[in-house]
């Protein structure tokens, strides 16, 4: 903290105000006295108004009166209400940034979950608390961001929360709007049947049995040379192998333990599988039974399936006995073989989805593609429009029955103008689905602009969708491979930004709104295509901005900074967006661009780094919220991009936009 050399007796107010809580901050008011004194003395009473921290000095070179109002001068930042201010290094109230909630594998019984804030935090070790199953062993700090916290005590489908409460500061005094609930959940466990084949698992129960005693019977993958695991699993599978065993025919069968399901209601079998049939004289069958003799067959394959993550409800079997066989038939020889791994028979809790009203039906289970030109092709429905914040657009039917089978495209169209910004909460749910599944929204080029990986049960992600465009809802199974699940799928609207405070399209340059400044090689350009690659044209007019960082050398730097400051004191939510292409060339060079502010304390950086590489090549909406900067009167705003060597850094239509 930099304060001016007191010549006179400092006093109470004066040491006050002087107080502070960041070398960058703002002064207090203007002090009074030292203006009553003689022309030095004017000149020490002004700088106290002017500078607080940094009077006196001046007042102490005027005459007998010119000492007084130095010390006048010197104590004026006592006038000023509340002297010094922190300065937030992000601003805002400090949030949770790490997953919320969390999922284990059903192995897990203890660990540790990594708690992450958005900046650094104060009294976070001491603000949670640990509720269910399980319980919270101590808190590390990492750092001032990060925290881990170690569990234990943990079993299969045991779910615990973790609550931070609004105690945690940051380094302002800031606190958590609310207090922040983390679900952390152990995966359901095969308790009912698991069987990996590492070991002996026909000690556990299993048997084999060959019904024309030919010899032939399952076994390990080891078993017949180096043909390996050829599932998705690890380490050995089990199999059936006519190719390695060529000269006899197979019929073989190979049997799981019986299990007692009662008391049980919900239950669902998975297991890896791989059956290849290069001839075409290979059968593969799962059968079921409740006494060991009369069986019903759940599957038949007779051609090439897999590998895939099979997946089955066997509910139709709770409250009694389960016995299971995978038969496995070759009456041609040399067909080539059935391997199956990581058998799994759990519980799962059953989830409803209904279907929105209104929403596009897919009564039959049908499947579509994206021709990836934009226009509906082969998509099965239009799903409708959204034009104003609360529109909704759903869909729901049957998913897919084989993950080879195609995937469910659903059209739907955004109105308003290409420069507006949708905020779109997209909510799913699947019924019968215990594994995995998959939503993504596409554009109209079939590029996702946004997904959930992983969308087993019921959840919601959120995507911000440029204006006057069609997009695609699409839905597949992943790795999993099970019939006819029921879902639903909806877009909701959550806002629409289309009023534009500020707006830079780099028609002239240098642009009408803002300055470049370059630090060679480091340098940013107008041109009327993208230079590197070329082929690309601008979203908005005749022009666009890049950078050169395909010439200039690694970590080159320079910006584009708004030449009038920005005023923020009648905006509440604020939205920055900007065009940016992205190319799939020099993948590893991350070449990028940081949106960055300052309020009059220096540049900070806002929102993420935005990389050049992608995946694919193109356009899109680049978007960071401005909202923590509502209230201020005076922001300014750049571009800083950096160079690693790769395609240039290419930005067009950026826009500052409220609903």
């Amino acid at each position: 903290m930099k304060l001016a050399t007191l010549t006179m007796t400092l006093g109470l107010a004066g040491a006050v105000a002087l107080m502070g809580c960041d070398d960058e901050s703002t002064t207090g008011g203007e002090g009074a006295g030292g203006t009553t004194s003689g022309t030095g003395g004017t000149t020490s009473g002004t700088g106290g108004g002017t500078g607080g921290t940094t009077s006196g000095t001046g007042g102490t070179t005027s005459g007998t009166g010119g000492s007084t109002g130095g010390e006048g001068g010197s104590t004026s930042g006592g006038g000023g209400a509340g002297g010094q201010a922190c300065v937030d290094p992000v601003p805002g109230v400090p949030t949770v940034t790490s997953a919320t909630p969390v999922s284990y594998t059903a192995e897990i019984t203890s660990g540790v979950y990594t708690l992450i804030f958005n900046e650094d935090v104060t009294n976070a070790d001491t603000s949670l608390t640990w509720a269910g199953a399980g319980t919270m062993d101590g808190v590390t700090v990492v750092d001032a961001q990060t925290y881990d916290v170690a569990f234990s005590g943990m079993a299969p489908s045991d779910a615990s929360t973790l609550t931070v409460a609004t105690t945690v500061e940051d380094t302002c005094g800031n606190t958590l709007a609310a207090e922040v609930v983390i679900d952390i959940n152990i995966a359901a466990g095969c308790l009912l049947l698991g069987e990996d084949f590492e070991g002996n698992y026909q000690g556990a129960g299993w048997s084999t049995v060959d019904n024309i005693s030919s010899g032939n019977l399952w076994a390990t993958d080891d078993t017949f040379g180096s043909y390996g695991n050829m599932t998705n699993g690890t380490g050995l599978a089990v199999m059936a192998n006519s190719d390695y065993v060529c000269s006899t025919n197979w019929d073989s069968e190979l049997h799981a333990p019986m299990v007692s399901l009662a008391n049980l209601t919900n239950l669902a079998l998975s297991y890896q599988s791989d059956f290849q049939d290069y001839y075409g004289g290979g059968d593969a069958w799962l059968d079921a039974s409740s006494d060991g003799t009369t069986w019903t067959t759940l599957t038949n394959w007779t051609e090439d399936h897999g590998p895939t993550l099979e997946t089955l409800d066997l509910s139709a079997y709770a409250g009694g006995n389960l016995y299971l066989r995978w038969r496995y038939v070759d009456d041609t020889g040399c067909d080539w073989y059935w391997a199956i791994d990581d058998v799994c028979l759990q519980e799962f809790t059953p989830v409803t989805c209904p279907c929105p009203t209104g929403a596009y039906t897919e009564t039959t289970d049908t499947n579509g593609t994206s021709d990836g030109n934009g226009t509906l092709g082969t998509a099965e429905a239009t799903s409708g429009t959204l034009t104003n914040a609360t529109d909704s657009v759903a869909v729901c039917g049957l998913l897919e029955d084989e993950v080879t089978s195609g995937t469910d495209y659903f059209l739907f169209d955004v109105a308003g103008a290409a420069t507006d910004a949708y905020v779109v909460t997209v909510s799913y749910c699947f019924e019968e689905l215990f594994t995995d599944a998959v939503v993504e929204i596409r554009d109209g080029s079939d590029v996702v602009v946004a997904s959930t990986p992983a969308a087993a049960g019921q959840g919601s992600f959120s995507v911000i969708l440029p204006g006057l465009a069609s997009y695609y809802v699409v839905l597949s199974e992943g790795v999993t491979a099970y019939p006819g699940t029921t879902y639903s799928v909806t877009a909701a609207v959550d806002a629409v930004y289309a009023t534009a405070l500020w707006s830079e399209g780099f028609e002239a340059w240098p642009p009408t709104t803002m300055t470049v400044v370059n630090n060679s090689p480091g340098a940013w350009a107008q041109s009327t295509g993208t230079v590197n690659p070329s082929g690309g044209t601008p979203t908005e007019g005749a022009n666009l901005a890049y950078f050169n960082s395909f010439t200039a050398t690694n970590n080159s730097t320079a910006s584009l900074e708004t030449t009038t400051a920005l005023n923020f004191t009648t905006v509440t939510v604020a939205l920055l967006t900007f065009d940016m292409y992205h190319d799939t060339s020099y993948p590893s060079d991350l070449d990028r661009v940081q949106v960055e502010y300052d309020s009059g304390n220096g540049w900070t950086a806002i929102g993420p780094a935005f990389l050049r590489p992608g995946d694919a090549t193109g356009w899109s909406m680049e978007t960071v919220d401005l909202t923590s900067l509502a209230g201020q009167a005076s922001v300014l705003i750049r571009f800083l991009a950096t160079s690693d060597y790769g395609n240039d850094v290419h930005i067009d239509n950026v826009r500052l936009l409220t609903p």
